[in-house]
């Protein structure tokens, strides 16, 4: 019984001794070319410096990450210009954001609905700088009216066009956005161009979150957009 329990225990040790042995193998990532040991947070986005630099992990000769005598993980950073692509998720050092299953990213960062040809697409990109002359709400201001110009002027030439706005705040930071959802149909009622922009205020610069679908490809009208990016868009 006694050589049973020394067995028993034995083969614990040494499962321990093995774990301990293998250490902890951080997930590589491909960064343009390079495998690299990417840190992420609790919440599995990337962790960035102030200057957008992703932290890189050192790690030995078997994959396994360095600690110094404190048990501190040891780091450096790396450049990603700007941020990179992970598990289907745009990951930069100020948003992070993912589109629902159906839809691939690619190497530039944009969403592409699949089998619709690159017709319905998602893309985030800067939009304008604000100031003390130019704040947020100018910018709004003239959005509005400059493309409510030009789909009353559609609707002048008798296009079936339509454009609805929304004042809203991202939750995470609470900061202002506004989004202009724009639909045209045909003589028959078929969609025939839909898209959603948000537009978002970020450390005094506005970005814009676009939704298109071009020609009215990949249109779905139980898909929310505006609701995904309210519950989805994380700023960090």
């Amino acid at each position: 019984m006694i050589k049973k329990i020394l067995a028993v225990v034995l083969a614990a040790v040494l499962v321990v001794l093995c774990f301990a042995a293998c250490g902890k193998k951080p997930k590589q990532e491909d960064l343009y070319g390079y495998d690299k040991p990417v840190a992420y947070n609790e919440n599995g986005y990337a962790v960035y410096n102030d200057k957008g630099l992703v932290r890189i992990y050192e790690t030995d000769d078997k994959g396994n990450i360095v600690y110094d005598d404190d048990g501190n993980p040891q780091y450096n950073y790396y450049d990603v210009g700007g941020g990179f692509v992970h598990d289907g998720m745009i990951d930069t050092k100020d948003y992070a954001f993912k589109m629902p299953s159906g839809w691939d990213v690619d190497e530039n960062s944009v969403f592409t609905k699949r089998g619709t040809d690159g017709k319905c697409t998602v893309s985030v990109t800067f939009a304008s700088e604000t100031s003390a002359d130019y704040t947020f709400n100018d910018f709004v201001d003239q959005n509005i009216a400059s493309n409510q110009e030009f789909v009353n002027q559609l609707k002048e030439n008798g296009q079936d066009a339509n454009m609805e706005t929304e004042l809203f705040s991202l939750s995470q930071t609470e900061s202002p956005a506004y989004a202009a959802t724009y639909i045209f149909k045909d003589a028959d009622g078929k969609v025939i161009h839909y898209a959603v922009s948000v537009y978002y205020l970020y450390n005094a610069q506005i970005y814009l979150i676009n939704y298109i679908c071009t020609d009215g490809v990949g249109y779905d009208e139980s898909f929310d957009f505006l609701s995904y990016v309210k519950e989805n868009f994380v700023t960090k």
